[in-house]
Formats: structure tokens, C-alpha cells, sequence
């Protein structure tokens, strides 16, 4: 039942989609209607069964925020990735395309230099999404090294900004992209 209820709402996303309707325009009529349906003595149960919504389970937020406390790693698995990906409309061809990891030398550096903050800044100046590979733990250690010296080399006009036009010597050189970078990724 959960599954069917979810497909149809998926596919009343997909076919508004299709026909030109942004998420937002979506969200506000589902919102629109679901207040109708209330004012008819409708229950927000029945509403959210008729949408295919499902109640919201904190319990996987509420771990993951403990495991952050405790200053564990927070990974999601390739698995999770893909349902996330699925979830917002993406085929198994670009996700799989988004998924690879890096495991060549084009890849390292590609990921490198866009992590860099003088990519960050363009992408979120002219628009655009980071950069679509990911690093694993099964990347190899030179492709890290590689990704990190393509970051470096990327951030050197930060690093330049930091150290020395702020006078902030060698703390200064990677508090300034360190900064921008948590900036940009977070914005």
C-alpha cells in the first residue's frame, strides 16, 4: 500500500514536471489542496495516504546527529545515494554517471580543481553544481594527492589573499580558502 500511495505521487511529480511545472509550483498546489481537502472534514492522515506522503521517521536524523556528537563518521552508502538520487527524478544512467568514483588521473584532478575555491566562486557567481565526482576510501592514495594538489593550486589565490595581503602569514593562507570553501559548499 505504502509503495503504491508513493509511486502515485511519484508520478503526479513526474507528469507535472513533464508538462512544465517547477517543484515549486507543485509544492504549492499540493499545499493548496490539502487545505481544501481539510476544510471538507478531511483528516491529514487520509490527505497524506490519498498524496502517497509518508509520516516522517526521525529516527535515521536523530542517529546521525548522535553519531556527529560523538564525532563519528557520517557516510552514506552508494546504496543511499541512489535512492536519493532516484527520489529526485534521476535516471540510472546519470546516476550511475554522477556516482563513479574517481579511480583515473582526469577524475583526481578534476575533482581536485573543482573543490578549489576559485571554482566554487565561479560556480556559485554564474551557477552550475560541484564538482560530480567523489572521493571513497577505496581511491587510491596518489589520486588524493593528486585531487589535493589540483585543490591547492586552485586556492592559490586565496592562499595569496590570506597570507599575504591580510597579513595573516601561513594561518592565513588556509584560513581564507578554508573559509570561502565552507561558504560556497554551504550556500
Amino acid at each position: 500500500m505504502a509503495n503504491e500511495a508513493l509511486t502515485k505521487q511519484q508520478d503526479f511529480v513526474v507528469r507535472a514536471r513533464a508538462e512544465g511545472y517547477s517543484d515549486d509550483e507543485v509544492r504549492t498546489w499540493v499545499a493548496e489542496k490539502s487545505e481544501l481537502a481539510r476544510a471538507e472534514g478531511y483528516s491529514d492522515a487520509e490527505i497524506n495516504e490519498y498524496l502517497g506522503r509518508r509520516d516522517f521517521n526521525p529516527k535515521p536524523v536523530v542517529e546521525l546527529g548522535e553519531r556527529a556528537r560523538r564525532g563519528l563518521a557520517i557516510r552514506l552508502t552508494e546504496d543511499d545515494r541512489r535512492q536519493m538520487a532516484r527520489r529526485e527524478g534521476y535516471s540510472d544512467a546519470e546516476i550511475n554517471e554522477y556516482l563513479r568514483p574517481v579511480r583515473n588521473l582526469k577524475d583526481a584532478l578534476k575533482y581536485g580543481w573543482g573543490m578549489g575555491t576559485t571554482s566554487l566562486a565561479a560556480e556559485a557567481i554564474l551557477g552550475g553544481a560541484m564538482t560530480d565526482k567523489l572521493i571513497d576510501e577505496d581511491t587510491p592514495w596518489y589520486l588524493r594527492n593528486v585531487a589535493n594538489i589540483a585543490t591547492m593550486v586552485n586556492d592559490a589565490p586565496g592562499m595569496y589573499l590570506g597570507g599575504r595581503v591580510l597579513g595573516g602569514g601561513l594561518p592565513g593562507m588556509f584560513a581564507i580558502p578554508a573559509g570561502l570553501r565552507s561558504v560556497f559548499i554551504d550556500a
